[in-house]
């Protein structure tokens, strides 16, 4: 079988962990943060024990978000610069810790847990095989009646025609480069359930934007997101962006989906966040 994570995208990572720079909503916005607090704290074990979580990924705003006393938290990332270059370490509790680690092999006891929560961690995979394996794993570390706490990038059901989107990036409905990158994206994947190479994404950016600097400043564009859609060229790496359909079907074997949320900030459609709870068994 082919990995569904590709671990040919560690350089990628490695590389661009050393000039991190997103913006929302392709990092959480404080209301995303605010969300993952609230469930964080739904959380706290009643008896007084102090909970015990696991982020997936090392997001320095939800490692910095408020955590009930005592929390400890473990962080797990598969780029080892990600994890030198983002985690904010001198920041958090000293409790708090952050490992390599493979999302798919959590490096915990069966039950573990009280509560994880990532961040676009689904699109990271290379088809739907890999949120799948994750799933399996994050219901295996959690307690029963533990959360799962999950922002995904979701295509729409009906995607938007490549042509519409050009013709909105022209003439200046996105202002954010980065958020136009993964609206492509998602128009590139369209009902494929293998994900969407990225280079073929900015092949399709290329046709229709040979100069970006001819548009950059009449449109807004940071050079850091022009770099950060050039730099797809250089890549096969494939990522996946399932429908809502799709994943309340990945939710569905091994976890109550208690809470839908759909941001209120532009196109927060496209950014559910999902509050997954653990059956037993």
């Amino acid at each position: 079988m082919r990995a569904s994570f590709d671990r040919a995208a560690i350089p990628y990572w490695d590389a661009r962990a050393t000039a991190w720079k997103i913006v929302p909503p392709l990092s959480p916005s404080d209301d995303d943060v605010r969300f993952y607090a609230a469930r964080a704290a739904l959380n706290v074990p009643a008896n007084g024990r102090p909970m015990r979580a696991l982020l997936l990924g090392v997001t320095r705003s939800i490692a910095l978000m408020p955590w009930s006393a005592g929390t400890r938290l473990l962080a797990l990332d598969w780029a080892s610069n990600m994890i030198r270059s983002v985690w904010p370490g001198e920041s958090v509790p000293p409790q708090f810790h952050a490992v390599r680690g493979d999302w798919r092999e959590i490096p915990l006891a069966s039950g573990a847990l009280d509560f994880v929560v990532g961040d676009g961690c689904y699109s990271t995979f290379a088809d739907l095989e890999g949120p799948a394996a994750m799933n399996r794993e994050v219901h295996r570390a959690l307690r029963p009646g533990g959360e799962f706490c999950l922002r995904c990038f979701r295509r729409p059901a009906k995607p938007v025609p490549i042509g519409q989107l050009f013709a909105w990036l022209f003439s200046g409905r996105y202002s954010n480069l980065d958020l136009f990158r993964w609206m492509l994206a998602m128009a590139v994947h369209g009902d494929s359930r293998e994900g969407v190479s990225v280079h073929s994404v900015w092949r399709i950016w290329h046709e229709h934007v040979p100069d970006p600097e001819e548009h950059r400043a009449r449109l807004g564009w940071t050079p850091e997101a022009v770099a950060n859609m050039e730099n797809w060229g250089r890549l096969e790496t494939r990522y996946v962006f399932p429908t809502l359909a799709e994943l309340e079907a990945l939710a569905a074997p091994h976890f109550d989906l208690v809470a839908c949320d759909l941001p209120r900030y532009e196109w927060g459609e496209q950014f559910p966040r999902l509050a997954m709870r653990r059956r037993a068994g």
